[in-house]
């Protein structure tokens, strides 16, 4: 299960094209695409030191504490 996004995010920007299970791409590409996404995004913020999956209460400024 995609953390950062879902398919519902991905089909919100494009209304006009229905992504169900019969479609190109379908919606077990879109979530598999999305997982692997995910992979990347976690792979990154824990190669900074970050704990992943990264979550927030909303209070985090961009660049508060970034690790270097």
């Amino acid at each position: 299960m995609a953390t950062y996004a879902a398919a519902s995010d991905a089909q919100a920007l494009i209304p006009k094209f229905v992504i169900t299970a019969s479609t190109v791409p379908s919606t077990t590409d879109l979530t598999s695409f999305l997982e692997k996404v995910d992979a990347e995004i976690n792979a990154c913020l824990a190669g900074k030191g970050l704990t992943v999956p990264f979550s927030s209460d909303g209070t985090d400024v961009q660049g508060s504490s970034r690790p270097t």
